[in-house]
């Protein structure tokens, strides 16, 4: 696959759901249907009183996203991805194109 940037991997995970094929730190290969989309993302639970929720460091190179089978909050590294395929499209009038 070409090399794609986080802001494009990004957009494509906001657009729908999306296969990743990726290679796993430890090696083994990993094909997950994943999105961004928040009409595919469950809002997550309410945080208890007199908690904070930490915001994740940020790094370029490792992707967030919401693994629609495991159904839970997964990442990816730029790197060891193999590819990227939308595979439905989730028309959401509440997300703008990153890019014009």
């Amino acid at each position: 696959m070409n090399k794609i940037t986080k802001a494009e991997a990004t957009e494509l995970l906001f657009a729908g759901t999306c296969e990743v094929n990726f290679t796993k730190v430890d090696g083994t290969n990993r094909v997950m249907q994943a999105s961004l989309s928040p009409s595919l993302v469950p809002q997550t639970a309410a945080l208890k009183e007199g908690t904070e929720k930490k915001a994740p460091a940020e790094n370029d190179n490792v992707v967030p996203c919401y693994d629609l089978e495991a159904k839970g909050w997964r990442s990816f590294r730029l790197d060891n991805l193999i590819s990227i395929d939308l595979l439905s499209f989730k028309n959401d009038p509440l997300i703008e194109p990153l890019h014009e």
